[in-house]
């Protein structure tokens, strides 16, 4: 009789146990970073990189177009080489400023973790870049070549949606492209030249580096719910399913371990200046109107590094957001719609 009924009470335990570990996942699930499923990716990721205005586009400065997509960034051959595209995606982080050796940009992992207080802890450790189908981002080379300077606009045809077809889980509101010129050189240089510039060789006006934002206004009702239970957006400040306004986020900069404590609701530069920086975007409504400048642009060929992420420090970066099929549609040009 004993016998049975310590059996029953370990059972007990170990049923109120279970219960609690699913409260716990219940009233944490809506932090970034994916807390609760760190496996999560996005299945499925469609490029369009299009152009009009006398703009031409390559991936290897050889053949020239007016739109590239997935097969031409995968398939561009040549020395040096250094596309990146993984067919999953994971949460990722960068900031507006540029690695002083390479200058390109630094991305960072996240990984939640706990404390000895049981606080939910963020961790991150500087990721690489290799030619192929792995990576937790996608990043590759394109080339612009003009005959007239002048800055480039997103069109009103540039976006990142669901792919048609496939539910919209408000993973697209997370998303980010950024734009960082390597290097300008004259339209008649040999393609194994323009290939090889890097270090934004040639480059003399505008801003190198760019981070553009779109769906900016939109949010789904898990994201509204952490942007107000973490970040602090309530009262005047609450955003709203649409027409919301931009949200200020903080990237990481530097790799963050257990013993600096950084709690996911101080993830920023006030309380950890060294590990993280306030990003400036350029951003974009869901529905754009106009065509939005991007970056200014020289005459000649133009070499530039895009990186396509998911930003986990994005409030919308949260569980119910992940997995889904992301189509990121970009269409420049020399005009500004007007």
């Amino acid at each position: 009789m004993e016998n049975k009924k310590k059996k029953k009470a370990r059972k007990l335990s170990s049923l109120i146990l279970l219960l609690l570990i699913t409260i716990v996942m219940l009233t944490t699930s809506t932090y970034a970073w994916f807390t609760a499923n760190k496996t999560v990716t996005i299945n499925s990721i469609d490029v369009n990189v299009a152009t009009s205005s006398g703009l031409q586009i390559s991936t290897d400065a050889t053949n020239w177009k007016t739109v590239i997509s997935n097969a031409d960034i995968t398939g561009a051959a040549y020395a040096g080489v250094n596309n990146q595209f993984p067919t999953l995606l994971a949460p990722v982080s960068t900031t507006n400023t540029l690695n002083a050796t390479s200058k390109l940009l630094d991305f960072y992992s996240g990984t939640v973790t706990s404390n000895t207080g049981g606080d939910f802890i963020l961790t991150s450790s500087l990721l690489s870049e290799a030619n192929g189908t792995t990576g937790n981002y996608v990043a590759f080379d394109i080339y612009l070549r003009t005959d007239a300077e002048g800055p480039i606009y997103l069109t009103t045809s540039s976006n990142v949606t669901a792919t048609t077809g496939h539910d919209d889980n408000g993973l697209k509101n997370a998303s980010r492209v950024a734009f960082v010129q390597r290097g300008n050189a004259t339209a008649d240089t040999v393609a194994a030249t323009l290939q090889a510039l890097t270090a934004q060789a040639g480059i003399t006006t505008g801003t190198t580096e760019v981070i553009w934002e779109p769906n900016y206004d939109i949010h789904t009702t898990y994201g509204i719910t952490q942007a107000a239970t973490y970040y602090g957006y309530t009262g005047a400040t609450t955003l709203t399913a649409t027409g919301a306004a931009a949200v200020t986020y903080y990237g990481v900069k530097a790799p963050i371990v257990d013993s600096d404590d950084v709690l996911l609701s101080a993830a920023n530069q006030t309380a950890h200046a060294s590990q993280f920086s306030q990003v400036t975007t350029v951003t974009t409504p869901a529905t754009p109107t106009a065509y939005t400048q991007i970056f200014q642009l020289q005459k000649g060929v133009t070499k530039i590094r895009v990186y396509l992420w998911v930003e986990g420090q994005d409030v919308d970066c949260e569980n119910n957001a992940s997995g889904g099929y992301i189509s990121y549609n970009i269409a420049l040009s020399q005009n500004s719609g007007n």
